[in-house]
């Protein structure tokens, strides 16, 4: 009794001609420590060199595809944390010109993917195992025609599926196969070749962590991947209670049908809808005494309560304050906020503390657009530092459509001073070598401007001025908090076909409320002798004037008639909401109104 395993190639195997004896014999000598005979499998390959050797890039083309892969590769290390020399040259040689290619050749991957089809439905495999650009090709075919997939077992290793590098080609967003009978998706986080984990609560889906350290660069190999140890006790022991143990001869059977019981599966689990969790964070005591604010924790304590009081029980909501609210340690918070998000479930990301605009430079050192940054405790301007939507978008921009994400800023990102007229300004300015990285001399005019390569609108071409404003900003050139921009594609109509293509709306967005306009500031009010963000005691005082009981467009109009009527502030909050949301309400559940008596 055979399974057919049907295999496909990472980048550059012309340069290793016994790559699939290597996977053969990797999977084999793998699958006997798991029980299962080393004749038990029949391997299939899908060769497809030939297809990117018969279409060419025009130069341009091809060059934007390649920096724009770099750019979002180098992003995404600084991001998380990771050495920017490891393996540079030969990533560049190896790696990025045949992805680059794909992702900028619409017809080489509608061919590659009818090349899939056409192999899947000759060979009809049981698995499916899928190396770096071979997953690439994979997942592009099986999200879009999911009945290719039906019953079978999916295998991805050294994949680039979800690295942001590549999101726009998938249409801005990732969606789960279902149809498998399970997808492994083999991970190395030492792997270096823009591999990424992937996240699919609730979907037949596992990932599973196969580190290894080679001695070279990359850390990228296949056969270590289906080699691991790990692999075996996952992927081939699901096969062992259906094939040939290794130790027991046995006559030959004809192959189970695909649709058989011939994988063990995991279960997948389950739990009741409507998970709830919120992450607080306030940063007052920044180490410049200029920057220091006096009413982010105090927000924070009042943000927990009204939470509290709308359903959120104290295990649901994480907290961390000033010295601790590091980029590392709001990172390793949001992964714990937004993991296992399923349909149904609630999110709340509370920030309250400095904003700013910080240059994000392409692949030569020059800057390409403006990011809008939260201001961490160790956060000092070198682009390494702070929380931008790039880094954000990682963990929102694939929840389900149905979960319910809010995120709330008492910031501002115009910049400002530590004091306007007395009253405290949520925002900082750049140190003037780093303001000098976006603007440029006009010598006609004698005055500095913006640099005019700092432009984003091309990729809202058809919008609204007032919609290229709510996401690119009054400039056109900044990436707002919230909204997946860094997941768009410069090719409106090619986004647009691969999200067609691939049946889904683009990037998930959150709901998202900011404490003023982009050419205001965010003050801090006192009351009394106690601080607090103007926004987060307005929020608070409505919420509970209102037994939380109005939509948060309501809400919000109140707060903005008291800052502006009673206290004097230029500050209107902004309320950005997806299309599909008509009326929203404050996270939690509004109190039960309390009987008269």
């Amino acid at each position: 009794m055979s399974i057919r395993i049907l295999c496909l190639h990472g980048v550059n195997t012309n340069e290793n001609s016994d790559w699939l004896a290597q996977w053969q014999q990797a999977i084999r000598s793998s699958a006997a420590s798991a029980g299962v005979a080393s004749d038990a499998f029949e391997f299939h390959e899908l060769r497809y060199n030939a297809r990117f050797e018969q279409i060419t890039a025009t130069p341009a083309v091809y060059a934007e595809a390649v920096k724009r892969l770099w750019n979002s590769y180098w992003a995404n290390r600084r991001a998380l944390g990771r050495p920017m020399e490891k393996g540079l040259g030969t990533l560049i040689d190896n790696t990025i010109g045949m992805v680059a290619k794909w992702t900028a050749l619409p017809a080489l991957r509608q061919q590659l993917a009818a090349d899939l089809a056409a192999c899947i439905q000759r060979v009809n495999p049981h698995v499916i195992c899928a190396h770096s650009l071979g997953s690439l090709i994979t997942y592009d075919t099986l999200a879009a025609q999911q009945a290719l997939a039906q019953d079978r077992l999916l295998v991805t290793l050294g994949s680039q599926i979800g690295h942001p590098a590549l999101a726009e080609t998938f249409g801005g967003y990732l969606q789960p196969i279902t149809t498998v009978r399970h997808w492994y998706h083999l991970y190395n986080p030492e792997d270096a070749v823009l591999t990424c984990e992937l996240d699919f609560p609730g979907a037949p889906y596992t990932q599973l962590d196969t580190r290894f350290d080679e001695s070279g660069p990359l850390d990228h190999s296949p056969d270590k991947y289906l080699g691991h140890e790990v692999t075996a006790a996952n992927v081939w022991a699901g096969l062992a209670t259906a094939l040939p143990r290794s130790t027991t001869p046995a006559r030959p059977k004809p192959a189970p049908a695909v649709g058989a019981g011939w994988f063990k599966a995991p279960t997948i689990q389950r739990r009741s809808p409507r998970k709830r969790r919120a992450l607080l964070i306030g940063i007052n005591d920044y180490p410049e005494p200029e920057n220091r604010l006096s009413g982010c924790v105090n927000d924070v304590f009042q943000m927990s309560a009204m939470l509290q009081e709308r359903g959120y029980q104290p295990e649901e909501i994480r907290v961390v304050l000033d010295a601790r609210a590091t980029t590392r340690g709001v990172n390793e918070r949001l992964q714990w906020l937004l993991e296992d998000v399923r349909g149904g479930d609630e999110r709340v990301l509370f920030y309250s503390g400095h904003g700013a605009q910080v240059a994000a430079y392409d692949a030569d050192g020059e800057p390409d657009h403006k990011d809008e940054a939260l201001v961490t405790h160790d956060f000092d301007w070198s682009g390494n530092t702070g929380i931008t939507d790039d880094m954000l978008a990682r963990y929102y921009a694939n929840l389900p459509y149905e979960a319910r994400f809010s995120i709330i800023l008492d910031c501002c990102h115009s910049g400002g001073i530590a004091r306007a007229g007395g009253v405290a300004v949520r925002g900082i300015n750049p140190p003037d070598d780093v303001r000098h990285r976006s603007i440029e001399w006009d010598a006609d005019k004698e005055m500095w401007f913006p640099r005019k390569k700092l432009d984003l609108t091309r990729r809202m071409e058809r919008a609204s001025a007032e919609v290229v404003r709510r996401y690119l900003g009054a400039d056109g050139a900044t990436q707002k908090m919230g909204r997946a921009v860094g997941r768009w594609s410069d090719n409106p109509a090619a986004f647009k076909a691969a999200r067609k293509r691939l049946g889904h709306h683009g990037p998930y967005n959150p709901v998202l409320l900011a404490a003023c306009r982009e050419d205001q500031y965010a003050y801090e009010y006192t009351h009394g002798s106690v601080p607090y963000g103007a926004l987060t005691f307005m929020l608070i005082q409505q919420l509970r004037a209102s037994a939380g009981r109005k939509t948060l467009e309501d809400i919000v109009t109140q707060c903005n008639s008291v800052l502006k009527h009673k206290l004097g502030y230029e500050q209107q909050a902004q309320l950005y909401r997806p299309p599909a949301h008509k009326q929203t309400r404050f996270p939690g559940t509004a109190p039960k109104a309390k009987k008269k008596t």
